[in-house]
């Protein structure tokens, strides 16, 4: 445990890329505050654990809905990512997006907001649909990434603890009494005590990541609901992830082997230099995006959480109640109140959103 004098103002549980993107965004904006991450998983350390959804991302921009917030956070997020082009990290990807229901077109709102777009007609409409558009848009490797975000977050000073906390008020023994607490557990928010939403459901996602540096452009068809979606997207590393399932409330993390074989399939089809003795398979994957019905949460609360009933002691954590037990009336449960700004479940959105969603954090933080 930190000593007094390392306790922080800020305790975030999470460390994928909302958590991590916070704490960048939070500092920016306060450079002397003291800030703590506390996570089960840790970029670096725990890169292929399918307990986290971060490091599994295909992580390309790209919209996933037109509501007026969401298209906020969306075009924060590009523009941020687009200035860290130089740094090598992110890359500028030609991007064709193709697809064949009615209506699509109409829903495109961000024509101003990726680089060179177009509206594909004729024969530059990838064969087998009706409509297309190219662009250009970023892609980046997730684990390269949030690894250069830990590594930044270390050498302006903030505390990266690694361990599993079983509810959200453990997160208080490393903050000091005032702390605001950050909730960016993503999935983890169904089963963290004192959050326990039962709103969160995972999204399966089934990839495939190859080792393709001939391969500079993503294609990528646009599907209606849940489902399978066919997209290359090439990263600067050398790889692309090959793609993929939509697979709602769909908890099974293991490897269905049919699935592969038709997302390789499908992938192949559309671009064929997948078939190119250059591409190697590295690795099948499986990962549970964060969803929640309703949509992301970002608020603050209020919590008052019981420091006696039902709950998993943890013999190294001391969680002091506000009020001294001798000093409760008769009967009353001591109880620790702390306030939490939660930040979960954007589903597979959470790249596209992340500087965009960090921004209203911070704001929330500063003001609570």
């Amino acid at each position: 445990m930190p000593n007094q004098d390392e306790l922080a103002d800020v305790v975030i549980c999470g460390a994928g890329v909302l958590g991590l993107s916070v704490a960048h965004t939070l500092l920016a904006e306060r450079p002397n505050m003291r800030v703590a991450i506390v996570a089960r998983e840790m970029p670096g350390l725990d890169d292929y654990s399918q307990n986290w959804a971060s490091p599994w991302a295909a992580c390309n921009w790209f919209s996933y809905s037109n509501k007026p917030t969401t298209v906020r956070w969306e075009t924060i997020s590009f523009e941020r990512f687009w200035d860290m082009i130089p740094e090598g990290i992110v890359m500028a990807t030609p991007t064709t997006m193709c697809w064949s229901a009615a209506g699509v077109a109409e829903q495109i709102w961000y024509q101003d907001v990726v680089r060179n777009y177009e509206v594909l007609e004729g024969d530059a409409i990838p064969a087998g649909y009706k409509y297309g558009v190219k662009y250009t848009t970023i892609t980046l490797q997730p684990r390269l990434y949030l690894q250069k975000l830990k590594n930044g977050l270390e050498k302006r000073g903030v505390t990266f603890v690694r361990r599993y906390l079983p509810s959200i008020a453990y997160a208080t023994a490393y903050g000091k009494k005032d702390a605001i607490i950050v909730n960016c557990t993503g999935l983890g928010s169904m089963s963290l005590g004192g959050v326990e939403d039962t709103s969160m459901f995972p999204i399966r996602g089934q990839t495939i990541t190859v080792h393709a540096p001939h391969i500079k452009e993503s294609i990528c068809d646009i599907v209606d609901g849940g489902g399978d979606a066919t997209y290359c997207v090439p990263r600067p590393d050398g790889t692309c992830i090959i793609g993929g399932t939509f697979q709602f409330s769909n908890w099974q993390q293991g490897l269905d082997t049919d699935t592969g074989f038709a997302i390789f399939d499908r992938a192949s089809r559309m671009i064929p230099a997948l078939l190119s003795p250059e591409t190697k398979i590295v690795s099948h994957n499986v990962a549970l995006r964060p969803a929640r019905m309703g949509g992301m949460r970002v608020e603050v609360e209020r919590v008052e959480y019981p420091l006696e009933g039902p709950q998993e002691v943890l013999p190294d954590f001391e969680l002091e109640a506000d009020v001294p037990v001798e000093a409760l009336e008769e009967g009353k449960v001591p109880s620790k109140s702390f306030t939490v700004v939660h930040a979960y479940g954007m589903g597979p959105a959470g790249y596209s959103c992340s500087w965009g969603i960090a921004e209203d954090v911070v704001k929330l933080i500063l003001s609570s």
